[in-house]
């Protein structure tokens, strides 16, 4: 069916644990994840870069499909423990036949599709790409917190090499991105057009910078949205 959904943001995962679950899962985690691979290869190629894979299993039938997700180009982010409690524990499961603890506790392991860049014949994740693409402008990295509309840590955040970096939200990002084109290509005075607004990021940046912007967005629910959006944030001439 995976070929006939549109891209999902969110993958929820509760399939094969590895525990004779239902038929078809095997007896032990060991094949789980040749279990899983056609299932990833088909979330791989639907994914984007705001898809968030939720994948439940036991801990030992996660820690077995961990790597094949990381080679997928799965950015593991963090993983939450269920405590089922005490009420889960169906019989005298600690016995000295068993030898072992009764299982009260699945993990529910987080992932996102981890954005890639082609530039000039290397693949680049997102945090080396915006970096390259801000030295390629040949800006000083001074001006990121412009650019972001924040008065410091753009730069340590978003634009850093270290492992301190930061995701930048979709509005940073996105600000950095027209920021910096219309910074390169006009001067405080002059005339910007956003033909198809959306919720106005060049005018927002306009606004910011000095710029005069004429935006349009016919959808009514977009238009809205920017309109409350520039309201809130200056006072500017709106129709």
């Amino acid at each position: 069916m995976y070929s006939d959904w549109p891209s999902p943001v969110v993958i929820v995962s509760d399939g094969a644990y590895g525990v004779s679950g239902f038929p078809g899962d095997s007896p032990t985690p060991a094949g789980l994840a040749d279990w899983y691979r056609s299932h990833v290869e088909e979330w791989s190629k639907a994914a984007t870069g705001e898809t968030t894979l939720w994948f439940w299993n036991t801990e030992v039938g996660w820690a077995t499909v961990h790597p094949m997700l990381l080679e997928s180009g799965w950015e593991y982010v963090g993983c939450n423990i269920w405590d089922k409690g005490i009420a889960h524990v169906s019989g005298n499961t600690n016995s000295k036949t068993l030898r072992k603890f009764p299982v009260v506790t699945e993990v529910c392991a987080q992932y996102v599709k981890a954005p890639k860049f082609s530039v000039g014949g290397r693949v680049l994740g997102i945090k080396e790409w915006l970096r390259w693409e801000w030295e390629r402008s040949g800006l000083p990295l001074s001006r990121s917190n412009e650019a972001c509309g924040v008065r410091s840590a753009a730069t340590r955040k978003y634009l850093t090499k270290d492992h301190v970096w930061y995701f930048p939200p979709p509005e940073a990002f996105q600000r950095l991105l027209i920021w910096r084109i219309i910074d390169a290509t006009s001067e405080p005075g002059d005339v910007v057009w956003e033909p198809f607004g959306g919720l106005c990021t060049a005018a927002v940046v306009c606004a910011d910078s000095g710029r005069e912007c004429y935006s349009a967005e016919l959808l009514p629910e977009y238009h809205a949205a920017a309109v409350q959006r520039l309201k809130d944030n200056f006072q500017l001439r709106l129709v």
